[in-house]
Protein backbone atom coordinates (compact mmCIF):
# COMPACT_ATOMS: atom_id res chain seq x y z
CA UNK A 1 0.00 0.00 0.00
CA UNK A 2 1.36 3.42 -1.02
CA UNK A 3 0.57 6.55 0.97
CA UNK A 4 1.93 10.09 1.09
CA UNK A 5 3.83 11.39 4.11
CA UNK A 6 1.76 14.60 4.02
CA UNK A 7 -1.46 12.57 4.20
CA UNK A 8 -0.21 10.78 7.32
CA UNK A 9 0.87 14.08 8.87
CA UNK A 10 -2.61 15.49 8.28
CA UNK A 11 -4.07 12.72 10.45
CA UNK A 12 -1.37 13.10 13.10
CA UNK A 13 -1.53 16.88 13.25
CA UNK A 14 2.27 17.20 13.22
CA UNK A 15 5.29 16.91 10.94
CA UNK A 16 7.53 13.83 10.98
CA UNK A 17 11.12 13.39 9.82
CA UNK A 18 11.02 10.89 6.95
CA UNK A 19 13.94 8.78 8.23
CA UNK A 20 12.49 8.62 11.74
CA UNK A 21 9.08 7.79 10.28
CA UNK A 22 10.45 4.95 8.15
CA UNK A 23 12.24 3.40 11.15
CA UNK A 24 9.18 3.86 13.34
CA UNK A 25 6.88 2.08 10.89
CA UNK A 26 9.31 -0.84 10.66
CA UNK A 27 9.52 -1.12 14.45
CA UNK A 28 5.72 -1.13 14.60
CA UNK A 29 5.66 -4.19 12.35
CA UNK A 30 4.67 -2.30 9.20
CA UNK A 31 7.47 -3.19 6.78
CA UNK A 32 8.52 -0.30 4.55
CA UNK A 33 9.36 -1.55 1.05
CA UNK A 34 10.49 1.81 -0.27
CA UNK A 35 10.35 5.57 0.23
CA UNK A 36 10.29 7.68 -2.93
CA UNK A 37 11.09 11.39 -2.86
CA UNK A 38 8.53 13.55 -4.65
CA UNK A 39 8.68 17.27 -5.36
CA UNK A 40 7.40 18.40 -1.96
CA UNK A 41 6.54 15.07 -0.39
CA UNK A 42 7.45 11.40 0.07
CA UNK A 43 5.57 8.30 -1.12
CA UNK A 44 5.85 5.45 1.39
CA UNK A 45 5.24 1.89 0.16
CA UNK A 46 4.22 -0.36 3.05
CA UNK A 47 4.11 -4.16 2.71
CA UNK A 48 1.19 -5.25 4.88
CA UNK A 49 0.79 -8.81 6.10
CA UNK A 50 -2.68 -10.40 5.62
CA UNK A 51 -3.55 -10.05 9.33
CA UNK A 52 -3.22 -6.24 9.27
CA UNK A 53 -6.39 -5.25 7.47
CA UNK A 54 -6.78 -2.53 10.12
CA UNK A 55 -3.76 -0.75 8.59
CA UNK A 56 -5.02 -0.83 4.99
CA UNK A 57 -5.68 2.93 5.07
CA UNK A 58 -3.95 6.16 5.98
CA UNK A 59 -6.09 6.31 9.12
CA UNK A 60 -5.00 2.82 10.18
CA UNK A 61 -1.30 3.56 9.75
CA UNK A 62 -1.66 6.94 11.47
CA UNK A 63 -3.38 5.25 14.43
CA UNK A 64 -0.33 3.03 14.96
CA UNK A 65 2.03 6.01 14.87
CA UNK A 66 -0.19 8.06 17.17
CA UNK A 67 -0.30 5.24 19.72
CA UNK A 68 3.49 4.97 19.60
CA UNK A 69 3.89 8.76 19.99
CA UNK A 70 1.17 8.86 22.69
CA UNK A 71 -0.82 11.55 20.87
CA UNK A 72 -4.45 11.79 19.78
CA UNK A 73 -5.36 11.73 16.11
CA UNK A 74 -6.88 14.82 14.55
CA UNK A 75 -10.69 14.73 14.71
CA UNK A 76 -12.58 15.04 11.45
CA UNK A 77 -16.14 16.28 11.05
CA UNK A 78 -18.20 16.24 7.90
CA UNK A 79 -21.13 18.58 7.48
CA UNK A 80 -24.03 16.82 5.79
CA UNK A 81 -27.58 18.12 5.38
CA UNK A 82 -30.12 15.44 4.51
CA UNK A 83 -33.38 16.48 2.91
CA UNK A 84 -35.57 13.39 2.51
CA UNK A 85 -35.86 9.64 2.93
CA UNK A 86 -34.36 7.29 0.37
CA UNK A 87 -36.89 5.77 -2.03
CA UNK A 88 -34.59 2.89 -2.89
CA UNK A 89 -35.56 -0.36 -1.19
CA UNK A 90 -32.93 -2.92 -0.24
CA UNK A 91 -33.56 -6.49 0.86
CA UNK A 92 -30.62 -8.34 2.43
CA UNK A 93 -31.23 -12.05 1.93
CA UNK A 94 -27.64 -13.16 2.67
CA UNK A 95 -27.53 -11.77 6.21
CA UNK A 96 -24.55 -13.78 7.42
CA UNK A 97 -22.44 -12.65 4.46
CA UNK A 98 -23.65 -9.04 4.71
CA UNK A 99 -24.54 -8.19 8.33
CA UNK A 100 -24.56 -4.45 7.65
CA UNK A 101 -25.70 -2.65 4.51
CA UNK A 102 -25.81 1.16 4.62
CA UNK A 103 -26.84 3.42 1.76
CA UNK A 104 -28.21 6.80 0.70
CA UNK A 105 -29.17 8.58 -2.50
CA UNK A 106 -27.73 11.76 -4.02
CA UNK A 107 -29.73 13.54 -6.70
CA UNK A 108 -29.20 16.57 -8.95
CA UNK A 109 -25.42 16.19 -9.09
CA UNK A 110 -23.35 16.99 -12.17
CA UNK A 111 -20.09 15.32 -13.16
CA UNK A 112 -19.38 17.69 -16.06
CA UNK A 113 -18.40 21.36 -16.17
CA UNK A 114 -19.66 24.16 -18.43
CA UNK A 115 -17.31 22.97 -21.19
CA UNK A 116 -18.80 19.48 -21.20
CA UNK A 117 -15.76 17.85 -19.62
CA UNK A 118 -15.44 15.94 -16.35
CA UNK A 119 -15.18 18.22 -13.33
CA UNK A 120 -11.77 18.19 -11.71
CA UNK A 121 -11.43 17.35 -8.04
CA UNK A 122 -8.90 19.21 -5.86
CA UNK A 123 -5.28 18.48 -6.76
CA UNK A 124 -4.69 17.07 -3.28
CA UNK A 125 -7.26 14.30 -3.78
CA UNK A 126 -5.99 13.41 -7.25
CA UNK A 127 -2.32 13.37 -6.23
CA UNK A 128 -3.02 11.13 -3.24
CA UNK A 129 -4.92 8.65 -5.42
CA UNK A 130 -2.29 8.65 -8.17
CA UNK A 131 0.53 8.19 -5.65
CA UNK A 132 -1.34 5.19 -4.24
CA UNK A 133 -1.53 3.66 -7.73
CA UNK A 134 -5.29 4.20 -7.99
CA UNK A 135 -6.39 5.28 -11.48
CA UNK A 136 -8.64 8.32 -11.87
CA UNK A 137 -12.01 7.25 -13.37
CA UNK A 138 -14.60 9.99 -12.87
CA UNK A 139 -15.33 12.42 -10.01
CA UNK A 140 -17.80 10.17 -8.12
CA UNK A 141 -15.68 7.01 -8.33
CA UNK A 142 -12.55 9.00 -7.47
CA UNK A 143 -14.17 10.38 -4.31
CA UNK A 144 -15.21 6.88 -3.20
CA UNK A 145 -11.69 5.59 -3.84
CA UNK A 146 -10.29 8.50 -1.85
CA UNK A 147 -12.51 7.64 1.13
CA UNK A 148 -11.29 4.03 0.89
CA UNK A 149 -7.65 5.14 0.86
CA UNK A 150 -8.24 7.63 3.68
CA UNK A 151 -10.23 5.57 6.22
CA UNK A 152 -10.29 2.03 4.77
CA UNK A 153 -13.95 1.52 3.77
CA UNK A 154 -14.50 0.40 0.16
CA UNK A 155 -17.71 1.82 -1.30
CA UNK A 156 -19.70 1.58 -4.51
CA UNK A 157 -21.95 3.95 -6.44
CA UNK A 158 -24.81 2.84 -8.67
CA UNK A 159 -26.45 5.08 -11.26
CA UNK A 160 -29.95 5.20 -9.78
CA UNK A 161 -31.57 5.55 -13.20
CA UNK A 162 -29.94 2.31 -14.37
CA UNK A 163 -31.34 0.23 -11.50
CA UNK A 164 -34.57 -1.73 -12.09
CA UNK A 165 -36.79 -2.24 -9.06
CA UNK A 166 -35.56 -3.09 -5.58
CA UNK A 167 -31.99 -4.03 -4.68
CA UNK A 168 -31.24 -7.46 -3.21
CA UNK A 169 -28.10 -8.71 -1.50
CA UNK A 170 -28.09 -12.42 -2.33
CA UNK A 171 -25.95 -15.30 -3.48
CA UNK A 172 -25.65 -15.97 -7.19
CA UNK A 173 -27.59 -18.63 -9.00
CA UNK A 174 -25.40 -21.33 -10.51
CA UNK A 175 -23.77 -20.05 -13.74
CA UNK A 176 -25.38 -16.61 -13.33
CA UNK A 177 -23.48 -14.11 -15.46
CA UNK A 178 -22.27 -10.56 -14.82
CA UNK A 179 -20.44 -8.03 -16.98
CA UNK A 180 -17.91 -6.30 -14.74
CA UNK A 181 -16.65 -2.72 -14.91
CA UNK A 182 -13.51 -3.89 -16.72
CA UNK A 183 -15.77 -5.36 -19.47
CA UNK A 184 -14.95 -8.92 -18.38
CA UNK A 185 -17.92 -11.30 -18.47
CA UNK A 186 -17.84 -14.06 -15.85
CA UNK A 187 -20.08 -16.96 -14.94
CA UNK A 188 -20.64 -17.14 -11.18
CA UNK A 189 -21.09 -20.02 -8.76
CA UNK A 190 -23.57 -20.31 -5.89
CA UNK A 191 -21.02 -19.17 -3.28
CA UNK A 192 -20.55 -15.76 -4.94
CA UNK A 193 -22.24 -12.85 -3.18
CA UNK A 194 -24.15 -10.41 -5.39
CA UNK A 195 -25.89 -7.08 -5.32
CA UNK A 196 -28.78 -7.45 -7.76
CA UNK A 197 -31.86 -5.66 -9.05
CA UNK A 198 -34.97 -7.02 -10.76
CA UNK A 199 -33.05 -7.73 -13.98
CA UNK A 200 -29.96 -9.37 -12.47
CA UNK A 201 -26.53 -8.65 -10.93
CA UNK A 202 -25.42 -5.03 -10.56
CA UNK A 203 -22.27 -5.80 -8.53
CA UNK A 204 -20.02 -8.70 -7.53
CA UNK A 205 -20.22 -7.84 -3.82
CA UNK A 206 -16.99 -6.66 -2.24
CA UNK A 207 -15.07 -7.06 -5.49
CA UNK A 208 -16.31 -5.08 -8.50
CA UNK A 209 -19.40 -3.39 -9.86
CA UNK A 210 -21.32 -4.22 -13.01
CA UNK A 211 -21.00 -2.26 -16.23
CA UNK A 212 -24.81 -2.17 -16.46
CA UNK A 213 -25.23 0.09 -13.39
CA UNK A 214 -21.98 2.05 -13.52
CA UNK A 215 -21.68 5.78 -12.96
CA UNK A 216 -20.91 7.70 -16.17
CA UNK A 217 -20.35 11.39 -16.92
CA UNK A 218 -24.07 11.88 -17.67
CA UNK A 219 -25.15 10.39 -14.31
CA UNK A 220 -27.35 12.75 -12.26
CA UNK A 221 -28.53 10.45 -9.44
CA UNK A 222 -26.58 7.83 -7.50
CA UNK A 223 -27.14 5.27 -4.78
CA UNK A 224 -24.08 5.09 -2.52
CA UNK A 225 -23.40 1.72 -0.89
CA UNK A 226 -21.26 1.31 2.21
CA UNK A 227 -21.43 -2.25 3.52
CA UNK A 228 -19.70 -4.72 5.79
CA UNK A 229 -19.13 -8.03 4.03
CA UNK A 230 -17.90 -10.92 6.18
CA UNK A 231 -14.33 -11.77 5.03
CA UNK A 232 -14.89 -15.52 4.70
CA UNK A 233 -17.53 -14.92 2.00
CA UNK A 234 -15.26 -12.63 -0.04
CA UNK A 235 -11.90 -14.35 0.48
CA UNK A 236 -10.61 -16.14 -2.62
CA UNK A 237 -13.47 -15.08 -4.89
CA UNK A 238 -11.51 -12.41 -6.78
CA UNK A 239 -8.55 -14.75 -7.36
CA UNK A 240 -10.93 -17.46 -8.55
CA UNK A 241 -11.75 -15.26 -11.55
CA UNK A 242 -8.27 -13.77 -11.97
CA UNK A 243 -9.31 -10.44 -10.47
CA UNK A 244 -7.68 -8.31 -7.80
CA UNK A 245 -9.22 -5.02 -6.70
CA UNK A 246 -8.55 -2.51 -3.95
CA UNK A 247 -11.95 -3.40 -2.49
CA UNK A 248 -11.37 -7.17 -2.46
CA UNK A 249 -7.95 -6.71 -0.82
CA UNK A 250 -9.59 -4.90 2.07
CA UNK A 251 -12.77 -6.97 2.44
CA UNK A 252 -10.77 -10.21 2.41
CA UNK A 253 -8.65 -9.00 5.33
CA UNK A 254 -11.59 -7.54 7.22
CA UNK A 255 -12.96 -4.00 7.29
CA UNK A 256 -13.95 -2.26 10.52
CA UNK A 257 -17.69 -2.90 10.91
CA UNK A 258 -18.13 0.51 12.56
CA UNK A 259 -16.86 2.49 9.54
CA UNK A 260 -19.84 2.34 7.18
CA UNK A 261 -21.74 5.42 8.39
CA UNK A 262 -18.59 7.56 8.66
CA UNK A 263 -17.64 6.60 5.11
CA UNK A 264 -21.06 7.58 3.75
CA UNK A 265 -20.92 10.92 5.54
CA UNK A 266 -17.43 11.65 4.22
CA UNK A 267 -18.14 10.56 0.64
CA UNK A 268 -21.50 12.30 0.29
CA UNK A 269 -20.20 15.56 1.79
CA UNK A 270 -17.32 15.56 -0.71
CA UNK A 271 -19.62 14.73 -3.63
CA UNK A 272 -22.05 17.52 -2.77
CA UNK A 273 -19.20 19.99 -2.16
CA UNK A 274 -17.54 19.35 -5.51
CA UNK A 275 -20.38 18.06 -7.73
CA UNK A 276 -23.50 19.62 -6.20
CA UNK A 277 -26.76 17.84 -5.45
CA UNK A 278 -28.67 16.89 -2.33
CA UNK A 279 -28.76 13.66 -0.36
CA UNK A 280 -31.27 11.58 1.53
CA UNK A 281 -30.99 10.24 5.04
CA UNK A 282 -28.87 7.14 5.52
CA UNK A 283 -30.63 3.78 5.69
CA UNK A 284 -28.97 0.92 7.53
CA UNK A 285 -29.91 -2.74 7.49
CA UNK A 286 -28.13 -4.47 10.37
CA UNK A 287 -28.17 -8.12 11.46
CA UNK A 288 -26.48 -7.89 14.87
CA UNK A 289 -26.31 -11.67 15.30
CA UNK A 290 -23.87 -11.94 12.40
CA UNK A 291 -21.62 -8.98 13.18
CA UNK A 292 -18.20 -9.85 14.67
CA UNK A 293 -18.29 -10.12 18.44
CA UNK A 294 -16.05 -7.80 20.43
CA UNK A 295 -14.39 -10.12 22.91
CA UNK A 296 -13.04 -9.18 26.33
CA UNK A 297 -9.52 -10.39 27.02
CA UNK A 298 -8.11 -10.81 30.52
CA UNK A 299 -4.49 -9.66 30.44
CA UNK A 300 -2.03 -10.14 33.30
CA UNK A 301 0.62 -7.43 33.56
CA UNK A 302 3.13 -9.97 34.83
CA UNK A 303 2.46 -12.32 31.90
CA UNK A 304 2.73 -9.39 29.46
CA UNK A 305 6.08 -8.19 30.81
CA UNK A 306 7.44 -11.73 30.94
CA UNK A 307 6.62 -12.33 27.28
CA UNK A 308 7.86 -8.93 26.07
CA UNK A 309 10.92 -8.70 28.33
CA UNK A 310 9.70 -5.32 29.58
CA UNK A 311 8.77 -3.63 32.84
CA UNK A 312 5.66 -1.80 31.69
CA UNK A 313 3.30 -0.36 34.28
CA UNK A 314 -0.44 -0.89 34.13
CA UNK A 315 -0.95 2.83 33.42
CA UNK A 316 1.49 2.68 30.48
CA UNK A 317 -0.34 -0.32 29.00
CA UNK A 318 -3.69 1.45 29.42
CA UNK A 319 -2.42 4.54 27.61
CA UNK A 320 -1.11 2.54 24.65
CA UNK A 321 -4.31 0.51 24.29
CA UNK A 322 -6.45 3.63 24.62
CA UNK A 323 -4.61 5.32 21.74
CA UNK A 324 -4.96 2.19 19.59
Amino acid sequence: MKILKSHLEEKLGKKKNIDVLGDQLTMLGLEVDSIAKLQNDYCIDIDLTPNRGDCFSVLGVAREIAASDQIALEKEKFSLKTQSNSKTKVLVQAKEACPKYSYLEISNLSLINSKGKAKELPKQINSRLESAGINLINPVVDILNYVMLDIGQPMHAFDKNRISGDIKVRFAKNSEKIKLLDDQKISLSKDCLLIADAKGPIAFAGIMGSKDSSVELDTSEVVLESAFFAPKFIRGKARKFGIQTDASQRFERGVDFNLQLKALEMASSLIIKHLGGSCTKVKEIISNNYLPKQKKINLSINFLNEKLGTQLSINKVKKVLKHL
